[in-house]
């Protein structure tokens, strides 16, 4: 390997391939074989060709949209693919798709794990969101470290556009999951995220369990000045690494002299060393109790020293330790490329999140077939027993110490069977339900009896996600619309509904619902979040989706009012609630609208608990109006700016944060037109 680094067929040879003095040459070279398969290509005809062709490489999101395709801070188009490059110039698709997703964060949820991906072809043309070429995730789990369960695979359940939507099913604690993603364009080219997979070291990893942190420090080093060293050792026990955090407190007169490593002890070269740090800051002076970690929102380059805690990208994604265990000695690798200005750490401190080991049950709840007991039509004067199986998807045993029944017609169910004992996990706990036909109904009776929301079996479990877990009733009475699927998930700071329906019967449409839980899981009323038509009349299966816009912080429940034409209705309720919880990094958003005339909103997102102040100011500093400046719980926000009683103008408006040891500033301009 390598190349020519003089000239003439005798010069020396860089042993290794890599930095810009080769990947410019490469770059070059691809291009000039791309315009020899048809010269008559332009200079932008053969720049899309080579960037169209490039793969997606790591384990990051290609988040940004750019003019040839998706796009990553750390690796721009991808890494050159010669062949994709040159089949694309000749006229022949041979180039996957781009699939854009950012890895599943460890959590403590029992539920399914929501993955989301965007994914498109290489020129941003939709792929196929039905049948066998549909996008799917193949994943496995290992439950409490019994060892790794073959692959499985499951398709998109929903999609928006190129937004695709995954569940994987739920597990108790201590379990960690596997996963990549797979998908096809119309062309039959595959693409797989992680781009190695599905070979183990790619694989997207994330882990289910009660989550807590921890953080030891290497005290004061002082690294050669225009040399390389090592420091001594820090030390962790074995447990598996969910994320990492480094906080550095570096006194350098020269900063971009300095380059940092993290070294974990793991054995893979590939693997074990991570530059934090590299050649930042200008001549500028020390490293202030900055946080080194992949949930950051900014990187090095976008700040000055001395980086007073701030958080930044490390130079390279740390997700490789993800997984991995914590066990053994960890050092840094310190590297000053010039003489006269040695650094000095007061301390280096490692964060790791990670699992407490606690076990705990799963009650499985990956479709609505999970929650629901289907009686049929039951006779006049009658009544139809059903049994329901509870599947422990856990870690340790399920148990149910109570079953209630809810509903207007609550009192026509009761449970037949015992309460079942401890459930093991992969075991199932039997409950056998009577609905009775008292009120001598027949099929052409009031669609209000017995129906859904008249029934509802409620279990009271140890399941630290679903300590009260519904069993919706249903009787063919009042099935106006036949759901087939009901999921919600957090988008940021909106909640999305997806469902589907098998066959409608006059059905104009859903009301959407919303009802709050408090933090002391007391329910509020329910509200109405908004409408979407229904299909009339139909055989054939239909899908809908509803996003209810920031409906605020905290958790809520969900349900659908189907009316049918004549004003009759059914409700069915979303298994499960769903969180609005912490952003992952400080952000503030342009007004909208912008101009502003006279009024317009501002976003802001805090991962914190802080201290926030939003001020408008005119162009020579002269402070304008001050929008907001209280004490925010950690959160999404919408601030309002009225421009009433201000002239119009150009104007920039600042957000100031302080909270936890942390700060956070931002600065955009608004324009009032009035």
């Amino acid at each position: 390997g390598g190349y020519n680094t003089s000239a003439g067929i005798s010069g020396n040879y860089y042993d290794v391939f890599n930095g810009t003095s080769c990947s410019c040459p490469n770059a070059a070279g691809v291009a000039a074989l791309v315009l020899s398969v048809n010269t008559s290509q332009t200079r932008l005809q053969v720049t899309q060709n080579l960037l169209y062709g490039c793969d997606k490489i790591d384990n990051v999101p290609y988040s940004s949209t750019k003019t040839y395709g998706k796009w990553n801070a750390y690796y721009g188009y991808g890494r050159i693919n010669a062949y994709n490059s040159v089949r694309l110039a000749a006229g022949t698709d041979v180039t996957p798709p781009s699939i854009n997703h950012t890895n599943a964060r460890s959590h403590n949820s029992t539920y399914q794990t929501l993955l989301t991906a965007n994914i498109t072809d290489h020129d941003g043309a939709s792929v196929p969101a039905s049948g066998t070429s549909m996008p799917m995730v193949i994943y496995r789990h290992n439950k409490n470290n019994a060892g790794w369960s073959s692959f499985d695979s499951v398709y998109a359940s929903s999609n928006s556009g190129s937004n695709f939507y995954f569940n994987i099913p739920c597990y108790g604690w201590e379990t960690e999951v596997q996963y990549y993603i797979k998908a096809a364009d119309f062309s039959g080219n595959i693409a797989y995220f992680p781009k190695g997979a599905p070979n183990n070291f790619w694989l997207c990893y994330y882990a289910v369990g009660s989550l807590t942190e921890s953080t030891n420090k290497h005290a004061a080093w002082s690294p050669p000045d225009a040399g390389a060293g090592i420091s001594g050792s820090v030390n962790f026990g074995n447990f598996k690494i969910l994320s990492t955090k480094v906080r550095i407190y570096l006194r350098h007169t020269y900063v971009s002299d300095n380059i940092l490593y993290i070294w974990s002890p793991i054995a893979d070269n590939n693997n074990n060393r991570k530059c934090l740090f590299s050649e930042n800051g200008s001549s500028l002076d020390n490293i202030t109790g900055a946080y080194v970690t992949d949930s950051a929102s900014q990187f090095w380059y976008q700040a000055s020293p001395p980086y007073t805690n701030g958080t930044f990208y490390p130079e390279i994604t740390m997700r490789g330790y993800n997984g991995t265990s914590a066990n053994g000695n960890w050092r840094f690798v310190n590297y000053d490329i010039a003489s006269g200005d040695a650094p000095n750490y007061d301390s280096l401190r490692i964060t790791f999140v990670r699992t407490t080991g606690a076990l705990s049950p799963s009650a499985r709840v990956n479709s609505a077939a999970d929650t629901t007991i289907d009686f049929g039509i039951i006779p006049q004067s009658s009544f139809v027993d059903k049994d329901f199986y509870l599947k422990n998807s856990g870690t340790s045993n399920l148990s149910v110490s109570a079953a209630n029944f809810t509903g207007s017609f609550s009192a026509d169910f009761i449970l037949l069977t015992p309460l079942p004992g401890p459930i093991a996990p992969n075991d199932s706990g039997l409950f056998t339900v009577r609905a009775t036909n008292a009120l001598g109904m027949t099929k052409s009776g009031s669609p209000q009896q017995l129906d859904a929301p008249n029934g509802n079996m409620v279990l009271t479990t140890n399941d630290p996600s679903k300590p009260n877990l519904s069993v919706s009733l249903i009787t063919d009475y009042a099935l106006p619309v036949s759901l087939a699927s009901f999921d919600l998930f957090a988008v940021k700071k909106d909640v999305r509904l997806s469902w589907s329906t098998l066959t409608e019967i006059n059905n104009a449409g859903f009301e959407v619902h919303r009802q709050t839980i408090d933090k002391n899981g007391n329910l509020s009323g329910w509200v109405n979040a908004g409408y979407i038509e229904g299909s009339g009349t139909t055989n054939e299966q239909r899908f809908y989706t509803f996003t209810d816009l920031k409906p605020g912080n905290g958790k809520f429940n969900y349900r659908l009012k189907q009316i049918d034409l004549n004003g009759n209705y059914e409700i069915f309720n979303a298994a499960y609630p769903v969180e609005i919880g912490r952003p992952v990094n400080f952000d503030l958003s342009q007004n909208y609208p912008n101009p502003s005339n006279p009024v317009s909103r501002i976003d802001y997102q805090l991962p914190i608990d802080a201290a926030v102040n939003i001020s408008v100011y005119d162009l020579t500093g002269q402070l304008v109006n001050t929008i907001v400046n209280s004490k925010m719980d950690a959160g999404y926000y919408t601030a309002i700016f009225d421009g009433t009683n201000i002239a119009s103008g150009i104007y920039i408006y600042r957000i100031s944060v302080t909270g936890d040891g942390m700060n956070f500033s931002s600065v955009k301009k608004l324009v009032l037109v009035k």
